[in-house]
């Protein structure tokens, strides 16, 4: 459904009344749903969300070229629906469970890691009929030849378990495979009774530079990219389009689906005008990553993708003998670099605690010296899904917004830099919780992380110079370098000094961060 709308929008997000992605089609969808039970309250038909969804489905326009996950059925046609409305007979309604290992693991098999061993090739489905059960049996076909199921399946009045074979020798070459076993019924024209669906993500192996393309894309078409990733090893993407080609949009993801927290939707073009994710240490979530190029939507595209992990992992930290960065070797020969070590600004770790709707404030100063600010809020996954909504907003001394973001997931990063004549100022950081629950009391937390940071000039002058390391296969190392604090950038209160390391390392620098001491455990402001 179309992708864009106008709305109203909470206080916290004035000025995002116009937005764009699936938050706006479902409104569309939506209205387009109670169009056809409109026309049949008038004729005075029966009706149930079943049938409504059932005819939206069956009878909407298949994307070429895309898959169930990216288009489900396809684009609704509201007179073809309707038309099915009016000519199918009775809707079997049918409940489809994945189990793995005797656990259900949601409507559909997704398997993040590819197969885990050469044994991991069967996948069940629980098939529960609803009110009526569909008389004889369902023919079952698959729609890639990796998905193999039973030719048939007869239903009963409980459930029934339906096992599928993935084709190993099949799912080798790094990719995402989609692929959909549809149960049928006597009937074609009421569309399949069920659809059991499969993604099986394969990727690049964690740790492993590649290049991936060329790759051509078709008119608004999306070529994905999968690779792993280690504890404490930073990493480089980059994505490039010829010279004579158009310009793409890219976004990277983290493991789980969340859009990069350092920034997400560049656009990637040919040499220089490159989209580039630079993912420090502190960012890197192990797992596997998925990198997202978009071609525009009348134009082909092509481009090539480049993934370097760093040839070193590494932490940093800080005790009474100044910051420490522990080095270790993670490739198969000799490494050689530098390490530079600076104060880069200041840092603030808290907890907040709330219950129900009510907003809570985390009040700081902010010292002359920092040019830009970062505040990561984090909630608990399995506390999210209690939230329709929860802003996030920064706040100058006199009121007005300097920057904000919904929680779109469990954690969300705001950024934002002060103009030159701010000076020293309070700030607050509000937190608006929307439960899912209207007058909902539960209670919930917030870990909140609050970065300053000074200018990069002012931090160039003040760092200590670059010591040299060297790191045989498999071997660590401990830096230890003395970096005083710049009178001039005293932190504010509750605030520590933020170190930086920055590694030299296979021709390239990469960065991690530490405060001064452990934070606060708890802290709640009213």
């Amino acid at each position: 459904a179309p992708g864009v709308a106008y709305s109203t929008v909470p206080p916290w997000n004035a000025g995002q009344e116009r937005n764009l992605g699936t938050s706006m089609a479902s409104p569309h969808a939506a209205g387009l749903a109670a169009l056809l039970v409109s026309a049949l309250i008038q004729e005075g038909s029966p009706y149930t969300a079943e049938r409504i969804k059932r005819a939206l489905t069956v009878t909407a326009r298949p994307v070429p070229g895309s898959s169930i996950i990216d288009d489900g059925a396809g684009v609704p046609e509201a007179s073809q629906a309707y038309r099915w409305l009016q000519q199918a007979g009775e809707v079997v309604e049918v409940e489809v469970e994945a189990v793995r290992d005797g656990v259900p693991s949601g409507q559909a098999a997704f398997r993040p890691h590819g197969l885990e061993s050469s044994a991991d090739t069967i996948q069940l489905f629980r098939v529960t009929p609803g009110t009526l059960v569909p008389p004889g049996a369902l023919t079952l076909e698959s729609d890639v030849a990796w998905l193999e199921a039973p030719s048939t399946v007869k239903l009963a009045d409980s459930s029934v378990m339906i096992p599928l074979v993935y084709r190993r020798d099949q799912l080798r070459t790094p990719g995402i495979y989609t692929g959909v076993v549809a149960g049928w019924g006597g009937k074609r024209l009421d569309g399949p009774l069920l659809r059991l669906v499969n993604t099986i993500v394969v990727p690049y192996a964690a740790g492993e530079s590649v290049r991936v393309g060329p790759s051509t894309m078709a008119a608004g078409g999306l070529h994905r990219v999968f690779f792993g990733t280690e504890q404490d090893r930073p990493f480089s993407v980059t994505i490039r389009t010829p010279e004579s080609g158009p310009v793409v949009l890219t976004s990277l993801h983290e493991p789980g689906g969340q859009p990069y927290r350092g920034g997400n939707g560049l656009a990637g073009g040919p040499g220089s005008e490159a989209a580039s994710y630079a993912v420090n240490v502190g960012d890197v979530v192990p797992g596997v990553y998925e990198i997202d190029v978009i071609s525009p939507p009348m134009a082909s595209a092509r481009a090539v993708v480049d993934v370097s992990h760093a040839p070193v992992r590494f932490d940093v930290f800080r005790d009474a003998r100044g910051a420490r960065t522990k080095l270790a070797n993670a490739v198969g020969g000799p490494v050689t670099g530098t390490v530079t070590t600076s104060i880069v600004g200041a840092q603030r770790e808290l907890v907040v605690e709330g219950r129900g709707s009510d907003v809570q404030w985390v009040l700081f100063h902010v010292p002359a010296w920092a040019k830009d600010i970062e505040v990561d809020v984090e909630m608990k996954p399995d506390e999210w899904p209690k939230f329709t909504d929860f802003g996030v907003t920064l706040f100058d001394s006199i009121g007005r917004i300097i920057t904000l973001a919904p929680l779109n997931y469990a954690r969300e990063r705001l950024r934002a830099s002060f103009v030159e004549d701010d000076g020293e100022q309070a700030v607050k950081l509000g937190l608006f919780p929307g439960f899912a629950e209207p007058g909902s009391d539960a209670a919930w937390s917030l870990r909140v992380k609050i970065r300053l940071y000074a200018d990069r000039g002012e931090v160039a002058n003040h760092a200590n110079r670059p010591a040299p390391y060297a790191l045989e296969p498999g071997e660590t190392k401990e830096l230890v370098s003395r970096v005083d604090l710049v009178p001039s950038m005293a932190p504010s209160v509750g605030f520590l000094p933020l170190y930086r390391a920055e590694v030299e390392a296979g021709g390239r620098t990469w960065i991690g961060e530490t405060a001064a001491a452990d934070p606060p455990t708890i802290e709640r402001d009213d």
